[in-house]
C-alpha cells in the first residue's frame, strides 16, 4: 500500500494504494476456496476488462494489487494509459502544446488499448491482429507484458 514517497504524503495526506476492483477480486478468493474446499490458498486474481486489474491473495486477503492510488495506474485498460512515468508529463504537455488539464484527459480517455491501435474491444484488436494489423498486435503485446510485469 506504500508507495516510496517521504512518509509524510502517506501520513499526513493519505497517498496511498487504494486497490480497485476488490469485489471481484474477493469473490474469486471466496469461490476458489469453496470450490478447493480449502481456505488456506494462493491465488493470482485477474480481473481483465474495460478496466483491468490483478491482485495476489493469500488465506483469502490481499497482499497486493495492481492498481494503486487510482484506477488510473496498473494494466493498461481499454481507454485508460495504465502505469506512466510522471516526469513524461511535461514533456508531454511542452511538446504537444496542451494543458495538464488535457493531457490527464488524454491518459483517462484516450490511451491504453484504444490509444495504441484505435479500438478498446480486445474481440476487434484479436480480428486485426489475426489479420495482420501491426497496431492491434502492438495492443495485445503491451497487454500482455504489463500483466507479465504486474
Amino acid at each position: 500500500r506504500y508507495y516510496a514517497v517521504p512518509r509524510e504524503g502517506y501520513e499526513r495526506y493519505g497517498i496511498r494504494r487504494w486497490v480497485f476492483h476488490g469485489a471481484s477480486h474477493r469473490y474469486i478468493a471466496s469461490r476458489t476456496a469453496e470450490k478447493l474446499q480449502k481456505a488456506d490458498v494462493r491465488i493470482i486474481s485477474c480481473h481483465l476488462g474495460g478496466s483491468s486489474s490483478l491482485c495476489a491473495i493469500r488465506d483469502g486477503r490481499s497482499l497486493a494489487n495492481s492498481l494503486g492510488m487510482s484506477p488510473q495506474t496498473g494494466l493498461p485498460h481499454n481507454n485508460r494509459v495504465g502505469d506512466f512515468d510522471p516526469f513524461a508529463l511535461p514533456v508531454v504537455m511542452r511538446r504537444m502544446g496542451k494543458t495538464l488539464e488535457q493531457v490527464l484527459e488524454d491518459l483517462a480517455s484516450r490511451s491504453g488499448l484504444l490509444g495504441l491501435c484505435g479500438s478498446n474491444d480486445l474481440r476487434d484488436i484479436e480480428a486485426k491482429a489475426a489479420a495482420g494489423d501491426d497496431a492491434a498486435k502492438l495492443a495485445i503485446d503491451v497487454f500482455v507484458a504489463a500483466c507479465v510485469m504486474a
